[in-house]
């Protein structure tokens, strides 16, 4: 799936083709977590791996992670951060137990 013209034809037909009508067969939890691990490839197809803005012109820079209550698949705790990207001072925390409605597919 690494094969440009592949991740073009992914992004532009198969895979919205599948996702628009996987809605259907989401019963059975195999069949979910095939779903959601398409979904990531073709979100995937639109991942940019290169700077498109100047980083001198940054002034914040943010990150989130997930992380599971343990023994759940769906409990978890989201936090986000917000540093400064001059001085990478924390000016922002926040987080929140969430119930996740995605399975978590490494």
């Amino acid at each position: 799936l690494h094969h440009p013209s592949m991740s073009r034809l992914l992004r532009r037909s198969l895979l919205p083709a599948l996702l628009a009508g996987s809605a259907l067969l989401l019963r059975d939890g195999r069949l979910l977590r095939c779903w959601w691990w398409l979904r990531q490839r073709w979100l995937r197809s639109f991942l940019t791996e290169t700077d498109v803005v100047d980083p001198e012109r940054l002034r914040r820079i943010g990150g989130v992670d997930v992380s599971f209550v343990k023994g759940s698949e769906t409990d978890a705790c989201a936090a986000l951060v917000v540093l400064d990207a001059a001085t990478l001072e924390v000016i922002h925390t926040s987080c929140r137990r969430v119930v996740l409605t995605a399975p978590y597919i490494p």
